[in-house]
């Protein structure tokens, strides 16, 4: 199977504040190992697909720092868009670059920044989507088994057993509320969405030419010149800015799920990292080692190596310090990181966002 890994790294650097910045996001520093994310990410796909056949859609700056700390990751495997214009237009430039290089291509495309293991289980899983997208000439997604009633995922409903381990997408749900989230997981027929994609490059290029038909006709423009950047950026600035699920998603039919057997986690704020910190007696997850808590419980610090940090009669509170930006908050509150932000930027502080 000619099967090609696309790793989605964009985002802002929000959700680690103050560690992750807009020109540092989550994928770019170490999170869940004394790796990047996005290194983690890559070594996962070198178990099983050779370096030429990965590649990491970014915009500029990033596409630089991950040439950098990614061992032996090069240039050539960027895929750079100017700048953001929504998953559908992520998906084509992707798409239509792999296209050129293999018309039989079958794509994989996933986020740069999740946390799975085992790595075996994740390759094998993968190998059979692929084989679908092959086989079914459809659209392929990974249903990851909910294990608690989150409302920060879309879920997937799915629909009639193809074989073992392989269904019918009946639908795809938005991110629900509590009540509705439990609904879904009682039933037993819901997955939740980890935004990892299969299909074959045709496939999703047809789709795009049938349903966004200026996104195709931009794409066209683009590979006509392939290497000519001011090209690239002239008719990315006119590319419909849709995702990927609204643009292409609800439309086609042929869409397949496969269950996941590995374990998943988007590692999507401060008050998921406990898992990946070392933790002491009383439940609190410290990132070096630097912290001395009288009376304290679950609590998460992430200082530098050189700081003492004292907490004395706390619980279940994040603290985050660098040099230049301190956090402090409930851990059940680092939702609200996004608004704070909000904040330092009407200030006029964009050198610390």
């Amino acid at each position: 199977m000619n099967i090609y890994a696309v790793i989605m790294a964009g985002g802002s650097g929000t959700r680690f504040w103050p560690i992750s910045r807009r020109e540092m996001p989550k994928q770019l520093i170490s999170i869940t190992s004394e790796q990047s994310m996005i290194e983690e990410t890559i070594n996962r796909l070198r178990s099983f697909l050779p370096d030429d056949r990965i590649f990491v859609c970014t915009n500029p700056s990033q596409g630089a720092k991950i040439v950098e700390i990614v061992p032996n990751f090069k240039a050539e495997q960027l895929i750079i868009e100017p700048f953001g214009r929504d998953t559908s237009a992520c998906v084509g430039l992707a798409a239509a670059r792999l296209h050129l290089i293999d018309s039989e291509s079958v794509m994989c495309l996933l986020p740069a920044d999740h946390s799975i293991n085992p790595v075996e289980s994740f390759a094998n899983v993968i190998k059979t989507a692929a084989r679908l997208a092959e086989d079914k000439k459809g659209f392929i997604t990974i249903g990851i088994k909910p294990t608690f009633a989150a409302t920060a995922y879309g879920y997937i409903k799915r629909g009639d057993m193809e074989e073992a381990g392989v269904y019918k997408v009946d639908k795809f749900c938005e991110k629900p509320q509590l009540e509705l989230a439990e609904q879904f997981v009682n039933s037993g027929n819901y997955y939740w969405n980890g935004g990892i994609f299969l299909w074959k490059t045709a496939i999703i290029l047809d789709a795009i030419k049938m349903y966004l038909p200026k996104l195709s006709v931009g794409l066209d423009r683009i590979m006509s010149d392939v290497d000519n950047d001011e090209l690239l950026a002239e008719v990315y600035a006119t590319l419909p800015k849709i995702s990927i699920d609204f643009g292409i998603m609800e439309h086609v039919k042929s869409i397949f799920t496969v269950e996941a057997d590995f374990d998943w986690d988007d590692v999507g704020s401060w008050s998921a990292v406990r898992p990946y910190y070392l933790k002491d007696k009383n439940k609190n997850a410290v990132a070096n080692g630097n912290a001395i808590l009288i009376d304290s419980s679950d609590n998460i610090i992430n200082v530098p190596a050189n700081k003492e940090v004292v907490l004395i009669d706390m619980q279940d509170t994040v603290v985050v310090d660098t040099a230049d930006a301190l956090l402090i908050c409930p851990a059940s509150s680092d939702q609200k990181i996004k608004e704070a932000l909000k904040a330092i930027d009407l200030k006029g502080r964009a050198d610390i966002l």
